[in-house]
């Protein structure tokens, strides 16, 4: 399970969410529409980029405030800014990626190459990511998340820079991705999540407001607070 217990948290010196609480089972893909300065703290906060002010962040009963160390075992984390060292190859950042998350080298070279293979990056693996395109590097960023076979994948605006046929294409990739994985997928657009995810929510910085769930009545509606 993913709890946020009444969680105070501040971004750039001001308060922009207080006191929020949102349970979210295993095993299903959820959704969150809001603002980008609020999908970047909700998201910051479930991988443990964020320490919350006040409250409790559990990812599979850890305290991500003080058990970081084991909580971000179960996480693979997409930002929507890619923060990828332009000097290097994808081969050298996904070792860079596998040696910080502690995976053994010797499965390490083939699990690389799987994911670089399952992303359709293998030719461009001793590439310098500078010279790679805005949906490369998506796709690349896709990759380091989902090298640790976490079982929670969280993806913040995935979309963001990609026209329509790239965001077609990466949609393809989630779908895959997303098989046997908890997701929480952040994004500015409702109907995007609504093609991929179980259930939706809308966070207005307050509260969580259940926008749609598959198999329920879209008309009934309910807030997490």
């Amino acid at each position: 399970m993913i709890e946020l217990r009444n969680v105070t948290a501040m971004q750039k010196g001001k308060a922009t969410a207080e006191n929020i609480q949102l349970k979210l089972n295993n095993g299903s893909v959820y959704g969150i529409c809001a603002s980008e300065e609020q999908l970047t703290l909700l998201t910051d906060l479930f991988a443990g980029a964020l320490t919350p002010v006040d409250g409790t962040v559990l990812i599979n009963g850890f305290d991500m405030t003080k058990e970081a160390k084991r909580a971000k075992e179960f996480i693979g984390f997409m930002p929507s800014q890619s923060f990828l060292p332009s000097c290097m190859t994808p081969l050298e950042y996904l070792l860079f990626v596998a040696d910080i998350k502690g995976l053994e080298y010797r499965k390490t070279v083939r699990r690389i190459s799987d994911v670089l293979d399952f992303t359709y990056l293998s030719s461009k693996r001793n590439t310098l990511i500078k010279q790679l395109s805005v949906y490369e590097q998506r796709c690349l960023s896709l990759s380091q998340a989902i090298i640790g076979r976490g079982e929670i994948l969280i993806l913040n605006m995935p979309y963001k820079g990609l026209t329509l046929s790239e965001a077609d294409r990466l949609t393809a990739l989630l779908e895959e991705a997303f098989e046997e994985r908890t997701v929480i997928l952040g994004d500015t657009d409702a109907q995007s999540l609504r093609s991929l995810c179980d259930t939706v929510y809308a966070f207005d910085g307050q509260a969580f407001s259940l926008m749609e769930e598959k198999g329920s009545d879209p008309t009934n509606r309910k807030e997490e607070r």
